[in-house]
């Protein structure tokens, strides 16, 4: 007679139960606090309790610890931040990457390129004519617009994205003065 066997549990790899009905939880449950979406790592609260910590520290630490410590707090607190927040810590507004604004806005520590000296990517230029053949196209139409002709509500829709497509990053990198590909069709 063949042996019965439990089920196994891909999750907690426990005798059983399947995933479906598994105890532990699907989410990421953090040590710390044990709330849902986050580890301990990146726990904002223990974030704020180490920046309470670091502003509450004694005089007896050395200046370079402090420094040093305050600095990983940055670092982590950018990192849980996120890319587009910046992060306010001990009255200092910090970027993502733990540096001042101040620190950021230097030039000498920026590398500031001049546009005409870098070129747009293969994939940029597609685009660029795409969007060019696109702009064109508008500007026929504003022609025929201002000449007295009716136009009809798709392209009345297309005279209204030329904002957008003049915004997009291609664009802009067009009208700052990026050097042109020429591709292996233009030859």
């Amino acid at each position: 007679m063949a042996a019965i066997t439990l089920p196994v549990c891909s999750r907690c790899e426990r005798s059983g139960h399947v995933a479906a009905n598994c105890p532990k939880s699907f989410f990421k449950v953090c040590a710390y606090c044990k709330e849902v979406g986050h580890v301990a790592k990146s726990c904002p609260k223990a974030l704020a309790k180490d920046v309470a910590a670091l502003d509450d520290s004694s005089s007896t630490i050395s200046t370079s610890s402090r420094s040093t410590a305050a600095t990983s707090a940055i670092s982590r607190a950018a990192k849980v931040a996120g890319p587009k927040e910046d992060v306010k810590i001990s009255g200092l507004k910090r970027d993502k990457g733990g540096r001042s604004r101040k620190e950021a806005a230097q030039p000498e520590k920026l590398l500031l390129l001049d546009p005409r000296s870098q070129s747009l990517s293969e994939v940029e230029e597609l685009e660029a004519r795409k969007l060019e053949k696109k702009l064109r196209e508008i500007a026929a139409l504003e022609e025929k617009r201002d000449a007295g002709a009716r136009l009809d509500v798709l392209q009345i829709k297309k005279l209204e994205s030329r904002a957008e497509l003049e915004d997009r990053s291609v664009m802009r990198k067009v009208r700052l003065g990026y050097a042109r590909l020429r591709l292996e069709s233009d030859r």
